[in-house]
């Protein structure tokens, strides 16, 4: 596939395998006559003779674009001179289409069909300067030529369509489901003036005619539709397959570096001999498992172009060079210089200055923290034996190795592979004289209630809790558009940052080379003509509506831009919009008047006759007042493009069980699109701006809590690679990604102000149950008498909330950011307010979990109310309270997510809980569970119903008070019964 180069397989239509298998000719339909050919025929000097025709044809074509004016589309002779021309010689009869096709009210202006037949799959060609990604500069059709097709595609019975400029060409298929793009890109260009035989041959063997249906009726027996099929069973072996890969590249990894004569410490460490401290087999598999990651981070991230490092970097550093070697003998041998120079890698990765170097971003974060094995070594031959496990997967024993393709690899593959390796369980065997590890079969999945979750269910999830928020939240922007400055500020904080940035950007336009006060001309393509309104549009010689004002948006929209959803318009780009006050331009802009010196027009457009000085933006932060004049002239639609944006930067998005992040990646990816589509005006807007987009939404608005480390470090990974632009560090994530039982903790910091409550004292299995009356008696004392203080938990709150929101300011597109926010967040957690309301918090919580014996250390209100005082605590109680919070992994909502429960709570609560079909509480430990349970909320009913209760009532917590907010979970049950409680 690497000779491939005009080639661009982009979301996974078709997997690399399935191409090499139609260019090998090995799948059904790859036959001379397959294609209507003589069987004497040889295809390749057919495929050969129509690439030399193909030539021919761009020649002439190119001597007509000479011809043609430079903002001529050329979309005529696209379509007269080269692109019909290609496709009868790839045995279509196109059939240009007088009629636009309607579909669900919609109207679709594809060019042409396939031939004649009216239900001939779609193909839409445009002129070859336009971009397949882009509007058309007129602004209609409403959608560009790549997002016209698709929506067809999805809205209508075709499966199949084309749509090309002739520059390059893209195979659509419908995908309504599908949650990314998904096309496969030839590039007409390069392989016609470059006489790209094998991307031409593989053009040839896929985009003929005969590869399509002829109609509608047989759209699902077609070649492609055949190749499609057989791309998903193949993904899913790859799927099973790399799950067994990743089992045994561990099993590999641990014995080539036990068995290493240089790592005599490591094997003394897994047995547990000598001075240094022990290594245990889960340890071990820990950072063994950290390990595998990177490779599959890298693996991903290098394929897929999200690293854009130098050749340099590709041919001597990046983890696909290893992906060469395990294919040559040589490199098969005792020496470890491949790990001494993944060892350089690691730290390219790691250092501002090394990666600067080699054009590669910093990639910060625990993933690549420093561990034990990476000062061990282990030899290329065992090196390259584990790898090859992830490079390659076998569909049978025996048959011929598969390469595994990772540009195409799902990030929830990657989750799919964490959760299969929770079945195993790490076991050593120290008996001989180099200890040897293995993987059994272990319980950790079900204790833990780890399972992965299908893709469509996570989509039905989105659909029942994400859309109706995102829908009301962009209804609502849409209506503060309408509104007073004074209102807008007061309900989302990203406004005013965006706003101001907006004026900025448009101060340095409007000054700059050419700009309106360089030139005080109003120039055509410039600058917009305001006094033509678009089709529908309506200009206002007043000012904009006030509140509460029933005004449709198209009243403003003049010269705005292209209507997208419920006839909002929205800015591309700074480049493509209009000056400020356009569609509300003042009397002199109306009557196409150059302002004289010394009017009283502020630099902005906003007059100054109110006695306000014109406000230079960016000479000065601009005060309150001013702000308020400047958006009362800025047009409605830059005001609903800033505010859509603030809708969904605003929104907060937890999974409380997250696991490996297949909610959270789903929920990134939806408001990603979203927030690309607003920002750039257009339906389908290209990877590059919604892998942008979702970056910020991950900055913003994505939390996540689980309680297996591995799984929390999982989340991040899957998190990283989605947002991954190649020129900006790893997002800081510590702060929202968490480590925690979600279940067990303070959910409302204002219980601790009335005392730990009696309940924590009823004696358990194991408890002295005369220690544990007098514990309760002398606990009742305190809560009723002079000790028990108010705690202002809102305070508290406040102040907690407002570190966070400092930190969130520090932008994550630098190295030198990243650090600071890693430190701003570690300051966060040891101030003052932040350890006595922890330090509270988890003697609150250890009270319930406490062993009840004769000697032990009793926690008791006394403890938590000196804490509130500002005391510190007895150190054994203090001691005690902090053993117990670290082995259940206590988590105080509040406490982690201050910014969020300052400002009301989670707008939407995504989950799969890790409890299904019913629990089975016993033991003492679970007992313990109960009374924490029933302390914390109202009582609930039957055994059976305990968790599927205190679930709805956590998440009724975490939702937003007084705000909308949707809760989703998957309640499919597991028919699994518990005996050690609350997993």
């Amino acid at each position: 596939m690497t000779t491939l180069s005009a080639v661009r397989l982009e979301g996974g239509l078709l997997s690399f395998d399935t191409v090499e298998q139609i260019l090998r000719g090995e799948l059904p339909g790859q036959q001379p006559a397959d294609f209507g050919l003589d069987r004497s025929r040889s295809l390749t000097d057919e495929i050969a003779a129509v690439l030399a025709d193909s030539r021919r044809l761009w020649e002439v074509f190119q001597h007509r674009l000479q011809r043609l004016s430079s903002q001529d589309l050329a979309t005529s002779d696209t379509r007269e001179w080269w692109v019909i021309p290609l496709l009868r010689l790839l045995g279509y009869a196109p059939h240009f289409n007088a009629q636009a096709y309607w579909s669900d009210n919609m109207s679709f202006a594809i060019s042409h069909r396939m031939d004649e037949p009216a239900d001939a799959p779609p193909v839409h060609i445009v002129g070859i300067r336009q971009e397949l990604g882009r509007l058309a500069p007129s602004g209609r059709p409403r959608l560009s030529p790549h997002a016209l097709v698709q929506e067809y595609l999805n809205r209508t019975e075709h499966l199949w369509g084309i749509v090309t400029n002739g520059h390059v060409l893209r195979l659509l298929r419908d995908s309504t489901f599908v949650r990314r793009q998904a096309y496969i890109e030839f590039d007409l260009r390069a392989i016609v003036e470059e006489q790209l035989f094998t991307d031409f041959a593989l053009l040839y063997r896929l985009i003929h005619r005969s590869r399509f249906p002829r109609g509608i009726a047989d759209a699902h027996e077609c070649y492609l539709e055949r190749y499609y099929r057989h791309a998903e069973e193949q993904g899913g072996r790859v799927r099973e397959h790399l799950r067994d890969g990743v089992e045994r590249c561990i099993e590999l990894l641990a014995n080539g570096f036990l068995r290493h004569p240089a790592n005599q410490e490591l094997r003394d460490r897994v047995r547990g001999d000598g001075s240094a401290p022990p290594l245990a087999p889960q340890d071990l598999y820990r950072q063994l498992l950290r390990l595998i990651y990177r490779f599959l981070f890298l693996l991903v991230a290098e394929e897929r172009g999200l690293l854009r490092a130098d050749a340099l970097y590709h041919d001597h550093y990046g983890i696909a060079r290893l992906r060469r070697l395990v294919d040559l003998p040589a490199a098969t041998d005792d020496y470890d210089d491949l790990w001494q120079s993944l060892r350089v890698l690691w730290k390219v990765l790691t250092t501002e200055e090394y990666a600067a170097l080699l054009g590669v971003p910093v990639l910060n974060g625990e993933l690549f923290h420093d561990q034990d094995l990476d000062a061990c070594t282990i030899a290329n031959r065992d090196l390259l034996a584990a790898f090859r496990h992830l490079v390659y997967y076998r569909d049978e024993v025996g048959r011929r190795p598969y390469r595994v393709n990772y540009a195409a690899l799902d990030v929830e593959e990657l989750g799919s592979v964490y959760e299969s390796l929770l079945d195993y369980h790490p076991q050593m065997d120290c008996s001989g004289a180099i200890p040897v590890f293995h993987l059994g079969h272990g319980s950790e999945r079900k204790t833990t209630g780890s399972y992965y979750t299908p893709p469509e269910l996570v989509q039905e999830l989105l659909q029942s809790a994400l859309e109706p928020v995102l829908r009301a939240r962009l209804e609502e922007a849409r209506r503060m558009a309408h509104g007073e400055w004074q209102a807008v500020n007061r309900e989302w904080r990203m406004v005013e940052q965006l706003f101001k940035e907006w004026l900025n950007a448009e101060r340095q336009r409007l000054q700059g080379p050419g700009g309106v006060e360089a030139s005080n001309v109003h120039r055509q393509g410039h600058l917009p003509a305001y006094r033509t309104p678009a089709e529908g549009g309506e200009l206002r010689a007043d000012q904009p509506a006030p509140s509460r004002s029933s005004l449709d948006p198209r009243e403003h929209r003049g010269g705005m831009g292209t209507s997208l959803h419920s006839g909002i318009h929205s800015i591309p780009s700074p480049s493509q919009r209009e000056p400020d006050g356009a569609g509300d331009a003042p009397a002199h802009q109306r009557a196409g008047e150059t302002p004289a010196s010394g009017s009283d027009v502020g630099t902005l457009g906003h007059s100054t006759a109110t006695g306000q000085a014109a406000h230079v933006v960016g000479t000065q932060p601009p005060t309150a007042e001013e702000l308020a004049v400047m958006w009362s002239q800025t047009p409605f639609a830059i005001r609903y493009w800033l505010l859509a944006q603030a809708a969904i930067l605003s929104l907060r998005v937890v999974d409380p069980a997250c696991g490996s992040g297949h909610f959270l990646l789903a929920a990134a990816r939806r408001l990603g699109k979203e927030l690309a589509r607003i920002r750039t005006g257009e339906d389908e807007p290209a990877p590059e701006h919604i892998r942008a987009a979702t970056r910020d939404v991950i900055t913003h608005c994505i939390y996540g809590v689980d309680k297996n480390p591995l799984a929390v470090e999982l989340c991040k990974v899957a998190l990283w690679i989605e947002s991954n632009t190649g020129d900006k560090p790893l997002t800081f994530l510590d702060h929202r990604i968490r480590c925690g039982d979600s279940l067990v903790g303070v959910l409302d910091l204002a219980v601790l102000s009335k005392g730990i409550p009696d309940d924590a004292f009823e004696p358990v299995a194991g408890d002295d149950k005369s220690i544990a009356r007098g514990l309760a008696k002398g606990n009742r004392q305190q809560r009723g008498g002079q000790y028990v203080l108010p705690f202002d938990a809102p305070a508290a709150l406040n102040a907690l909330s407002a570190l966070r929101h400092q930190m969130d300011a520090i932008p994550d597109d630098s190295p030198a950011h990243i650090r600071e926010k890693q430190q701003c967040f570690e300051e966060s957690r040891s101030t003052a307010e932040w350890r006595r309301a922890a330090t509270a918090a988890h003697l609150w919580t250890a009270a319930f979990f406490q062993g009840l014996q004769p000697g032990k250390t009793a926690i008791t209100t006394a403890a938590v109310v000196s804490v509130l005082q500002g005391n510190a605590p007895a150190p054994t109680v203090h001691a005690a309270a902090e053993e117990i919070a670290l082995r259940q992994r206590f988590f105080h909502w509040h406490l982690e997510f201050p910014e969020v429960f300052a400002e009301g709570g989670f707008d939407v609560v995504l989950g799969n809980p890790p409890f299904m079909g019913g629990l089975k509480i016993s033991g003492a430990l679970g007992t313990k569970y109960r009374h924490w349970l029933e302390s914390t909320f109202a009582p609930f009913g039957g055994t059976a119903d305990l968790c599927a209760a205190f679930f709805r009532r956590a998440f009724d917590l975490l939702k937003p008070g007084g705000r909308l907010g949707m809760v989703a979970t998957n309640t499919i049950g597991q028919g699994d019964t518990r005996e050690s409680g609350l997993a």
